[in-house]
């Protein structure tokens, strides 16, 4: 499943969180965010650092925004702005807590640690603010510093959700249509990504797209279909781009469109989508719409298959098993259709048994041994 990550960037507005101005004079404060407003750092810290040594969060805070992003007066300072991060964080700012977890996560600053992010994130969620509910449920969706629970990632993506954040509102949804920590619900999944959509998320437009071409929680309808998958394409979603382009060269919802499919399709897999590239193989790979070329189709599978694309993976397998494209190479062709079975392919079965009759048992094992240590790549 993909998810739409929590963004990586911090909150790195100018935090007023109504300034006491910490007993100090409060047009000296003033002009501390003045100067800040304009960049020059140097005279924003002079004049906001009395007030953050005194207790002041959103002093604090500000100088914390300071040291990460550096200036040329200003050398960028992880560990000082660490520092003063966790100072307001331990007054219970949102912004500062979540700021913080994101250099534990990235060991910026402080040594990496994931257990020290999830702490941060969860007293950022209970706050109700979204980037830390986003944070926490993606610590649980991928069991970094806490045990993987999907339903925990599920529930903090709910409380996002609920307070309109588009990217919960996909997540929770992706989550509801693959059964991920509750049972597959497509009617509440497309409720969810709708509400993203109309928000204009364009992965969650094109996935609207995709249950009105499966009918998934909704009545089947080709051209609606088209309709959402077209908007996401033209935003650059690549996965929407590779279905769009095939609704083209099928004139499912469409006009037919060879020109138009083909474009599409090239659009995405140039991105470096598993579908847009799988696609565009299996063109190589039959001679469908392109001139047949075995080579090409090698390529641009060996690129799906990495990440994860099940079709692509038993399409190696063959290409390796006969030498098209490639040299002939049944044991890397085993691999391969090992590696598709256990993505889903339920005819890679039949590979597997046909590619095992023709090896010798230390082939075999060979070929279980790359399956094994295979790992997945994400998508450039």
């Amino acid at each position: 499943m993909k998810v739409v990550k929590f963004s990586l960037l911090l909150c790195l507005t100018l935090a007023w969180m109504g300034c006491s101005a910490g007993g100090g004079r409060p047009d000296e404060f003033a002009k501390g965010v003045e100067a800040y407003d304009k960049g020059d750092f140097v005279i924003a810290l002079e004049l906001l650092k009395p007030f953050a040594e005194q207790g002041d969060s959103s002093s604090q805070f500000n100088i914390a925004q300071i040291y990460f992003m550096g200036s040329e007066d200003v050398p960028q300072n992880f560990g000082e702005a660490a520092r003063w991060y966790r100072k307001a964080a331990e007054q219970g700012v949102p912004d500062a807590q979540y700021n913080l977890a994101y250099l534990y996560r990235n060991g910026l600053g402080v040594e990496q640690d994931d257990t020290a992010a999830v702490n941060l994130y969860r007293k950022a969620a209970v706050q109700d603010f979204v980037p830390g509910q986003q944070g926490l449920a993606s610590m649980y969706y991928l069991g970094l510093g806490v045990d993987q629970s999907y339903s925990e990632a599920l529930k903090w993506y709910e409380k996002g959700a609920e307070l309109g954040n588009a990217e919960c509102q996909f997540n929770a949804g992706r989550m509801y249509q693959d059964g991920m920590g509750i049972e597959r619900d497509y009617v509440k999944a497309l409720k969810l990504m709708r509400k993203a959509a109309d928000q204009g998320l364009r992965i969650a437009q094109g996935h609207v797209g995709k249950h009105y071409f499966y009918g998934w929680g909704i009545e089947q309808d080709y051209e609606k279909a088209a309709k959402w998958l077209l908007l996401a394409a033209g935003k650059g979603e690549a996965d929407a781009q590779a279905f769009f382009g095939m609704m083209c060269l099928s004139g499912l919802g469409v006009k037919f469109d060879e020109a138009s499919g083909l474009k599409w399709i090239r659009k995405s897999a140039s991105q470096g989508s598993p579908q847009g590239l799988n696609f565009l193989a299996e063109m190589y790979y039959t001679g469908n719409f392109v001139e047949r070329d075995y080579a090409k189709a090698a390529k641009l599978s060996l690129a799906a298959a990495e990440q994860s694309d099940a079709d692509s993976a038993l399409r190696l397998a063959c290409l390796y098993g006969v030498g098209n494209g490639v040299a002939q190479n049944r044991v890397e062709a085993l691999k391969w259709a090992m590696t598709a079975s256990v993505l889903g392919r339920d005819e890679a079965v039949e590979v597997v048994q046909k590619l095992t009759a023709q090896l010798t048992p230390a082939q075999i094992a060979e070929s279980e041994r790359l399956a094994r240590e295979w790992k997945p790549t994400k998508a450039k």
